[in-house]
Order: C-alpha cells, then structure tokens, then sequence
C-alpha cells in the first residue's frame, strides 16, 4: 500500500506511480487530498489503512 497526498512537494507522484506499477498486485495506491508530505490530520488516512489492515491482516 501507497499513500501519495496530492499536494506532496517532497516526493513526486511519478515516484509513487513507478514504485506501484512496479510493485505489480496487490499493491494499491491512494491519492489523497493533503497539502503536504508530512500531514498525518486528513482522516482519509485512518480509513485507508484499517481498510488495507482488515483485507490482509484478518483477525
């Protein structure tokens, strides 16, 4: 799983995309609407990762 905010003046999104595609499945890639690289406030991320933690971490 990547986590890519769309306002992210640290790390190209090209980079993300690249290490996704060559990743290949079942990696996923999320953009999200944050203005920076090191916001952790948006609660997108919160879903996203229980989300990814309940499909490849079941209890």
């Amino acid at each position: 799983m990547l986590i890519h905010p769309r306002g992210d003046d640290v790390v190209p999104m090209s980079e993300s995309e690249c290490l996704a595609a060559a990743a290949g499945d079942p990696c996923e890639l999320h953009i999200i609407d944050t203005d920076d690289h090191f916001s952790s406030t948006n609660p997108a991320l919160l879903r996203i990762t229980l989300d990814w933690l309940s499909r490849y971490l079941p209890s």
